[in-house]
């Protein structure tokens, strides 16, 4: 099939895919700006969800905590697709609590988990959302619930094939070290 006999939907799918793999893969955000850029110019507003998803991701990466939280602002979390809704939701829970919005951060990340459930290799991104729920909850100094949702995190990891177990004991000891070091 060629690109051009994609329904728009699926080309604005594509851009973002495309442009993600080159942000976070390739580390080209200037490239991976060009790609979404090119496909905003002709995109309609039921695709544009892949562009401001895109987009919610690129301003995180790039520290610019502002822009992507105007860049989600007509996403609905629960209505994305599960590879976009939980990119999504860590960048904006990420973006939240280095802003200092707490509740919004840890209302993001239960979105965020219930998104990443809809599809079957969410463990890696879930565990980045676990890890921005629980920073969201250390930097608002709220070290008890923050230790929980580690220790949730490193149990429902235990039984997990591969490296995924790690990424729990990960969140679990990070969340210790801030603790034991305050």
């Amino acid at each position: 099939m060629c690109v051009s006999e994609l329904t728009d939907y699926d080309r604005g799918r594509l851009a973002y895919l495309r442009a993600l793999n080159t942000l976070w893969a390739l580390g080209d955000a200037l490239r991976a700006k060009d790609i979404i850029d090119d496909a905003a110019r002709n995109t309609s507003p039921p695709a544009r969800i892949w562009i401001d998803a895109f987009l919610t991701a690129y301003w995180f990466a790039l520290d610019q905590p502002q822009e992507s939280i105007q860049a989600s602002k007509s996403l609905v979390l629960e209505d994305l697709p599960a590879v976009a809704g939980a990119e999504t939701a860590w960048a904006l829970a990420v973006t939240y609590a280095d802003t200092g919005q707490t509740t919004k951060a840890v209302a993001v990340a239960k979105t965020g988990y219930a998104v990443a459930s809809r599809f079957f290799d969410s463990p890696p991104m879930r565990f980045n959302i676990i890890d921005a729920h629980v920073s969201a909850l250390l930097l608002a100094g709220q070290m008890a619930d923050g230790l929980e949702v580690a220790q949730q995190a490193r149990e429902q990891s235990a039984e997990m094939p591969g490296a995924a177990h790690l990424l729990g004991t990960r969140n679990c000891g990070s969340s210790r070290a801030v603790r034991w070091s305050s």
